[in-house]
């Protein structure tokens, strides 16, 4: 099976430069936490535009929760990189 070639194959390569995969893991955790608000940001922008949705673009309930949740996530990245520093 291709997919577990691959796998073995990163694996292997965190082994030769020498970083523990449970660390890979939370860094990979800290990375996400960051680049998740950047992306909800544009997701609220482009799904509240009509030009671009159409009759299914964001009513103001909606981004009214999608701002909130934008908010949330970058307290939490925030947080995060208060955390680790």
């Amino acid at each position: 099976d291709i997919n577990s070639k691959f796998d073995s194959g990163e694996t292997l390569l965190l082994n030769f430069i020498g970083l523990d995969p449970i660390h890979a893991l939370i860094y990979s955790a800290i990375l996400n936490c960051i680049v998740a608000p950047v992306v909800l940001v544009f997701i609220v922008l482009l799904s509240s535009k009509k030009e671009i949705m159409g009759r299914h673009a964001s009513t103001p309930v909606q981004k009214a929760i999608g701002w909130l949740v934008v908010a949330i996530m970058s307290f939490v990245a925030i947080a995060t990189i208060i955390a680790i520093l």
